[in-house]
């Protein structure tokens, strides 16, 4: 049996935590959406990114619980300030988002591996770690559901969840200074 897709997981899970925690991401399907923010622009609209959006409404509307934690440096790239916006659309879904500054703690140096975690404590949990080459490009996903996964998930989780605000808190506090 080969391993669900990452967005069949997140269309079937009563709860998702997605940590980032790279500097730039590579993504060519935001390429439009970047270079519309870097101009000044609206955020153009995305057929791709309205499909994510909808498997979190239709999720979240049926209870549903989804995270995501960035664990960012300051001060942001011109990337980050542009997923800080397109986190928008995210919280709009219903997805919480928060932000963690690596230097706020010492125990978020350590959170250097994307991954998401579905659904732990429960017959349905796993973790896709997820791989990024230097440019920032996605190399490669790794689906685990053992215990030992899932527990090293459950504390990077943890740290993150500890040394974050949500993301309009953090949003507030970068337009202050």
């Amino acid at each position: 049996m080969s391993a669900p897709t990452l967005l069949d997981l997140y269309r079937d899970a009563a709860e998702a935590f997605r940590l980032e925690a790279q500097r730039e991401y590579a993504v060519p399907a935001e390429s439009a959406q970047l270079k519309a923010f870097l101009e000044g622009q609206p955020l153009p609209f995305d057929p791709a990114v309205e499909r994510s959006m909808e498997i979190i409404r239709s999720a979240t509307a049926r209870g549903a619980h989804f995270r995501r934690v960035h664990v960012v440096d300051l001060p942001l790239s011109p990337y980050l300030r542009y997923e800080m916006r397109a986190y928008q659309e995210n919280v709009a879904a219903g997805e919480q988002v928060s932000i963690a500054v690596r230097s706020w703690h010492r125990d978020l140096a350590a959170l250097d591996e994307d991954f998401v975690l579905f659904d732990p404590g429960t017959d349905r949990q796993a973790v896709v770690w997820m791989r990024y080459d230097v440019r920032g490009q996605l190399a490669d996903t790794l689906y685990r559901d053992s215990p030992a996964d899932v527990a090293r998930a459950c504390r990077r989780r943890d740290i993150a969840l500890a040394h974050a605000v949500p993301l309009h808190e953090f949003t507030a506090l970068a337009d202050t200074g």
